[in-house]
């Protein structure tokens, strides 16, 4: 058997050059612990460019790789994904149970968004699960130490709001969408707007940079989870979470 090699890099949170561990994105526990396909460049946007009734077929078509472990990369270095995976994650695959039932729920019934009353949870790890794994996905965290300090200590609550907006809905598929921060273009008022998005059944989450007031974002802010400190742990509801089909490759749009 061949010995499987060690990946050298720098660690997409603490910003250090270790060897790094494979990071699911989302938490494996969050149904993420089967095969994915990942699409190049080129084939995603060839999906993004085809007709809606033509997107099974293309995705069946298209190359791609086939992960077998799931999404995600070697995004972190041993320590990082360790305790982030120790404070934050267990959260994260919390709500990420519940919202599956729901989701089930809503298809059979049509509903059009959720609420939900969760027990006894904690809403800065969920936060901050939601925030590692952007910090995941994109560059040196977004070249904010703030953002840094913010995730490496699980007591800080010195957020960012005026920078990032984060909104949440719940995604019933059937596609997985995860894009790294990008430009979104509006030819009619001529603004761009800086975005990232992880859409992956049954939790998707877009994180705006720099909002302008005129954007009209999709799902709910949650931005205020950032605002309870770490060891507050009590009942906590969630209104109106929008629920969406996500049938196409263009980060944002349903």
């Amino acid at each position: 058997m061949s010995k499987i090699k060690s990946v050298i890099g720098k660690c997409k949170l603490c910003g250090m050059e270790k060897e790094l561990t494979f990071e699911h994105v989302p938490p494996h526990k969050a149904f993420n612990d089967s095969a994915v396909k990942i699409l190049s460049a080129e084939d995603s946007i060839k999906m993004v460019c085809s007709p809606p009734n033509d997107l099974p077929n293309m995705l069946s078509d298209v190359k791609g790789r086939i992960q077998q472990r799931g999404s995600g990369d070697f995004y972190l270095c041993r320590e990082c994904n360790n305790n982030t995976g120790t404070w934050y994650v267990n959260e994260y695959v919390y709500l990420a149970n519940i919202m599956s039932a729901a989701i089930l729920e809503a298809k059979k019934e049509q509903y059009k968004t959720c609420s939900c009353e969760l027990k006894s949870f904690s809403p800065l790890k969920f936060f901050k699960a939601v925030m590692t794994m952007f910090c995941d996905i994109n560059v040196d965290c977004f070249g904010d130490d703030s953002l840094r300090q913010f995730l490496l200590n699980k007591e800080s609550m010195e957020f960012n709001h005026d920078r990032y907006s984060v909104y949440f809905y719940l995604s019933k598929g059937p596609f997985l969408r995860i894009h790294e921060i990008c430009g979104m273009f509006d030819i009619y008022s001529g603004r761009s707007t800086l975005l990232s998005e992880i859409s992956t059944c049954p939790l998707g989450f877009i994180l705006y940079i720099d909002k302008p007031d005129s954007v009209k974002p999709v799902g709910i802010n949650i931005n205020d989870m950032a605002k309870y400190n770490y060891g507050y742990k009590s009942d906590y509801t969630i209104n109106d979470i929008p629920i969406l089909e996500v049938n196409n490759m263009l980060p944002a749009t349903f």
